[in-house]
C-alpha cells in the first residue's frame, strides 16, 4: 500500500467534477482533501445570534427597510453556511484575504490610554500587541487547504448568478489556490490573475529579488459577470496625451486612423501599482495585514454595481466593508478574530456616514446563545448625579493572563477601556446603542460621561457594554425603577 503523500501533488483526472460540464483537468490532490470537502463538514453547524443593532449616521444615510448591513463575528465556514437561507444568491462580489500561510502569528498593536502610539514611554518600550490571527500551517500546505477549500466552496452557492469571487493571496500559497479554485469554480471561469505591486524597503543582504506583490485570483461564478471598466479608467501617460490625433499606421497599418484616446482614461491592465497604506494615513489601523483603500475601491467599483452587495469572509480592519459603505453598496464582512470584529466595528462607526449595521455573533451547533447577562470580560461601575452618568471604575477579568507590555501601559483603571456604549431602554433583544464612545488612533481621550436622556434618571432596563484594549466584552444590565 502506498503511503500518502506530505505535500500537495497534482493528479490529471477525466471525469465530471464540481462544474456542470465533464472535462480533463488537473486536480490538486492532498492529504486529508477527501475529509476536508465531505458532505458532513460543508453542510452548517452554527446559528447567527443578534447582539448588536447600530443605527445609521450622517448626511445623507436613510435606513433601507428591507436590508440591513451585517457585520459577523465568528468562524466563516459555518456563517457562510448559516447565511445561506437569507443569502443565498445574492451577493454581487465576494472579496477574501485569507492568511498567506507565513509561518507566524499575526499581531496587533495596541493603543493603551490617551497617549496611544505617540507618547514618550513608546519611543522607549515596545509596542504592546495581541494575536490578531494564527497564521502557521505546519511544514507543508495540507492543513491550510484543509482550511480554505471548504470555504471556498460553501462561498459559492452565495454568489449571484453574475456575481464574482476574488481571492487575495501572496507567492507562498498563489500556485496550489489557483488550482484549487479552477477545481471549484471552473478553469473557464478565471477572469484574471491581477498582480498587485507595491514598493518598501528590503533587508540587507538578500540574494533574490525583493518581494513585492501579491496575486488576487478573479473568477466569475457564471458565463457573465459584471465588469464597469468606465469606473476604474485609469489617466493616460504624457507620451500617450500628446499622440492623440496623429495618425496610427506604425501601430495598425491602416494610415487613415488616427489616435484617439477615451475622455473617462485609458483601459486598466492586470497589474496595479497601488502604495499600502501610509503609516501616518487617518485610514490606517493598527491592525496587521491591512490592506489601502483605493486596491478595494478598485475591486468594489469594477465589479459591482451601486445597491449591489459586497462580503468580506476575513475582514480584518474592514477595509473591505468601509469601502463598500462610501461607494453606496450594501455589505457582509465576517471574521473570528475578537480584535477584528472590535477593529471594524470602531472603524465604521467612525466614518462620517454610515447606514445601519447589525453586529451577530456565530454560535456552533451545540453551544448556548451568549444572553447580554452573561458577557463577562470584567466588571465596571457608575455613578449617577443628577442627569449625567458616569463610568467609574473597571477591572478586566483575567489580569494574571494578560501580557506584561500590556499591564505595564496601564496607569488608571480607563485606560483598559477602549470603547463602551449605552442602550437606555433595553427590550430584552440586541441591544440598540444610543450612545457609543471609543478611542481612535487620532483622538485618544475617552469620554467617561454622558447625559442620561430622561428628566427623572434612569428609568426601565439599560444595557452598558464596554470593550477594553484587547478587544473582549462586559456588559451590565441596570435594572431600574
Amino acid at each position: 500500500m502506498s503511503e500518502e503523500p506530505t505535500h500537495p501533488r497534482l493528479e490529471k483526472r477525466s471525469r465530471a467534477r464540481r462544474n456542470p460540464s465533464p472535462s480533463t483537468w488537473v486536480e490538486l490532490v492532498w492529504p486529508g482533501k477527501a475529509d476536508a470537502l465531505r458532505p458532513g463538514l460543508l453542510g452548517g453547524g452554527g446559528t447567527l445570534e443578534e447582539v448588536e443593532r447600530h443605527p445609521g449616521h450622517g448626511p445623507g444615510i436613510q435606513d433601507r427597510k428591507e436590508w440591513r448591513n451585517l457585520l459577523v463575528a465568528g468562524d466563516n465556514l459555518l456563517a457562510a453556511h448559516a447565511l445561506q437561507p437569507s443569502l443565498q444568491g445574492k451577493m454581487d462580489v465576494v472579496y477574501i484575504d485569507p492568511p498567506f500561510a507565513t509561518g507566524d502569528d499575526q499581531t496587533a498593536a495596541l493603543e493603551i490610554g490617551d497617549g496611544g502610539q505617540r507618547s514618550a514611554r513608546s519611543t522607549v518600550e515596545p509596542m504592546p500587541t495581541r494575536m490578531a490571527y494564527a497564521d502557521r500551517w505546519g511544514r507543508d500546505l495540507a492543513p491550510y487547504l484543509n482550511m480554505l477549500a471548504p470555504r471556498l466552496v460553501a462561498i459559492r452557492p452565495l454568489l449571484a448568478p453574475e456575481g464574482s469571487i476574488l481571492v487575495h493571496v501572496d507567492r507562498r500559497v498563489a500556485a496550489s489556490v489557483k488550482l484549487l479554485l479552477d477545481e471549484i469554480f471552473g478553469q473557464e471561469r478565471l477572469i484574471n490573475e491581477i498582480i498587485w505591486c507595491y514598493t518598501g524597503p528590503s533587508s540587507p543582504g538578500m540574494r533574490s529579488f525583493a518581494n513585492k506583490h501579491d496575486v488576487i485570483f478573479w473568477y466569475a461564478n457564471g458565463p457573465r459577470w459584471t465588469f464597469n471598466v468606465d469606473s476604474v479608467r485609469l489617466p493616460y501617460n504624457a507620451s500617450t496625451r500628446r499622440n492623440e490625433g496623429r495618425r496610427t499606421g506604425f501601430t495598425t497599418g491602416d494610415p487613415s486612423l488616427v489616435v484617439k484616446l477615451n475622455p473617462k482614461g485609458k483601459f486598466p491592465e492586470d497589474w496595479w501599482n497601488i502604495p499600502v497604506e501610509a503609516p501616518a494615513s487617518s485610514r490606517r489601523t493598527s491592525y496587521p495585514t491591512q490592506k489601502p483603500e483605493r486596491l478595494l475601491e478598485r475591486v468594489i467599483l469594477a465589479a459591482s454595481n451601486e445597491g449591489g452587495i459586497v462580503a468580506d469572509f476575513f475582514c480584518g480592519s474592514g477595509t473591505t466593508l468601509a469601502v463598500a459603505e462610501r461607494l453606496g453598496r450594501r455589505w457582509m464582512g465576517c471574521d473570528a478574530s475578537p480584535i477584528a470584529v472590535h477593529t471594524t466595528r470602531k472603524r465604521l462607526l467612525g466614518l462620517k456616514a454610515c447606514a445601519a449595521f447589525d453586529v451577530q455573533r456565530l454560535v456552533p451547533d451545540g453551544d448556548q446563545a451568549s444572553s447580554v447577562r452573561s458577557r463577562h470580560a470584567g466588571s465596571f461601575s457608575f455613578a449617577l448625579s443628577g442627569r449625567t452618568f458616569e463610568l467609574t471604575g473597571f477591572d478586566p477579568a483575567g489580569v494574571d493572563f494578560v501580557p506584561g507590555c500590556v499591564r505595564s501601559r496601564i496607569s488608571t483603571w480607563s485606560d483598559w477601556i477602549d470603547y463602551w456604549c449605552v442602550d437606555w431602554d433595553w427590550n430584552g433583544g440586541p441591544v440598540e446603542p444610543d450612545l457609543v464612545a471609543f478611542r481612535t488612533r487620532r483622538k485618544r481621550a475617552l469620554e467617561l460621561a454622558c447625559e442620561v436622556p430622561f428628566a427623572r434618571g434612569l428609568a426601565g432596563r439599560i444595557v452598558v457594554s464596554v470593550v477594553d484594549v484587547l478587544g473582549r466584552e462586559a456588559t451590565r444590565v441596570i435594572e431600574s425603577s
